[in-house]
């Protein structure tokens, strides 16, 4: 799964501010929205195979059935309610989007929260701006925007967005890198905006930002040139492989490139230079086909190994388990790199990264290094269809297809991967286009000795 696929690839299409005005102030009424709730719980029932897995039915049917509604909603009150049923859901590729004339209204000249931020200690702090007459802001920790203190939009905007049962990590990491776009699924998209931070006893009134200016300003995984780039040193004897993407589509369309004829050529060096050391750089990667993470593997690992146990599908409203499996085999010995190996991870590291990390860190000794995989390593929901809320238009991009990464043994069944030494992303530089630096690869190699 990657947002680049929902968020990013939105076509402008409302260019009349008239018809956006329009569109934005959209209203529906209670029975409609209550219309919509009862059309989503349906949907679930009859096609999510994990949907009462972390919730039971008795309290999924307590949400739509009971749940209270303003007599009249807007688009973002009515997105907000509806998406809410993510926290019982808890499934990280199940995810509630606004209505595809909403999000082209906003495409183009609306303006979002302008204020770049990083969440640390539960704090929610400022590390750049988009209008450089806001820079006294840079450092100062934000208190309330537009009236609503930073823990009542936190507790709302996490209560929509998607986890691996109480596993947060991929919600954080989400949270954390697209605050902007899901503030404004919330809020709106007002001019501009009132917000307190610790920079004075004063509000500021701050003018917004386009999506197209923050994105060219904010260190998001789509502003790398390339999806899979690699680096050698030689005098650390140490290689490094940075994969931000495993979707085929994506690598091609926005990328150019193709993991095969990338990866088959860099292990090939990489056993003529003989390498020691190989970083593996997977954070902030969203997951796509498995048959990367497959190939990957096969150049790690000396013995047929299994990726995903079982799959398991509704059909005639049961849950039905499948034998299908993902498996592979090892390169021959004169293919494989033997060196030592170490794996990045975070909260962005979601889905086939996951299934990648879970898969190495059982066939092979590696060392993991960050913070745990945002999705769990035992099993997940995928295999997504599109359901269209019929009243408000609001988009379910919704699993049909549970997969067992693992057998779950005595950890919990949301825990990710769990590195072996935390570190968070700050503490392991790179440059603004995710390419590790020589002081980065000492430190990583300082960990192992």
């Amino acid at each position: 799964m990657h947002l680049k696929h929902l968020i990013f690839s939105i076509k402008l299409v409302f260019l009349c501010s008239a018809v956006n005005t329009v569109i934005i102030a959209q209203t529906f009424s209670r029975k409609l929205v209550s219309e919509d709730l009862q059309y989503l719980k349906e949907a679930l029932e009859k096609k999510h195979p994990n949907y009462t897995l972390y919730s039971s039915k008795a309290e999924c049917d307590n949400f739509f059935d009971t749940l209270s509604l303003p007599a009249k909603l807007t688009v973002n009150s009515a997105y907000t309610q509806i998406s809410a049923f993510s926290e019982l859901l808890q499934d990280g590729h199940t995810l509630f989007y606004p209505p595809k004339t909403y999000l082209s209204a906003i495409e183009g000249t609306a303006t979002f929260f302008p204020l770049l931020i990083e969440w640390k200690n539960s704090k929610a702090l400022v590390v750049d701006v988009i209008d450089e007459q806001y820079s006294s802001l840079i450092g100062h920790e934000v208190l309330s925007i537009d009236g609503n203190s930073i823990e009542k939009i936190k507790a709302i905007l996490l209560r929509s967005l998607m986890r691996e049962g109480d596993n947060l990590q991929y919600g954080l990491w989400v949270f954390e890198e697209y605050f902007f776009e899901y503030y404004a699924y919330h809020f709106g998209n007002p001019n501009q905006f009132e917000i307190q931070t610790t920079a004075g006893d004063t509000s500021h009134l701050i003018g917004g930002a386009t999506r197209s200016q923050i994105i060219n300003k904010a260190r998001l995984t789509q502003s790398y040139k390339k999806a899979i780039s690699s680096t050698f040193f030689p005098s650390k004897s140490t290689a490094v492989l940075t994969i931000k993407d495993w979707h085929t589509d994506i690598l091609k369309q926005y990328y150019n490139q193709s993991f095969a004829k990338i990866v088959k050529p860099f292990f090939d060096k990489l056993i003529d230079t003989k390498m020691e050391n190989l970083i593996i750089d997977l954070r902030d990667n969203q997951g796509g086909n498995f048959k990367h993470s497959k190939l990957l593997l096969s150049y790690l690992v000396d013995k047929p190994f299994i990726m995903i146990e079982s799959s398991a599908k509704v059909q005639k409203g049961r849950v039905k388990r499948l034998n299908k499996q993902v498996k592979g085999n090892p390169q021959p010995d004169s293919k494989r790199f033997n060196g030592n190996i170490f794996v990045l991870i975070n909260g962005g590291s979601f889905s086939n990264s996951t299934i990648f990390a879970a898969a190495l860190k059982k066939y092979r000794e590696s060392t993991f290094i960050g913070t745990e995989t945002g999705g769990s390593a035992f099993t997940l929901s995928a295999g997504q269809r599109y359901i269209t809320l019929p009243h408000t238009q609001i988009r379910v991009f919704m699993s049909t297809i549970s997969y067992t990464i693992q057998e779950l043994g005595t950890s919990s069944i949301t825990t990710g991967v769990i590195p072996d030494h935390y570190l968070n992303d700050f503490e392991i530089p790179t440059t603004k286009q995710g390419v590790i630096t020589e002081t980065t690869v000492s430190q990583i190699l300082n960990l192992y000795r």
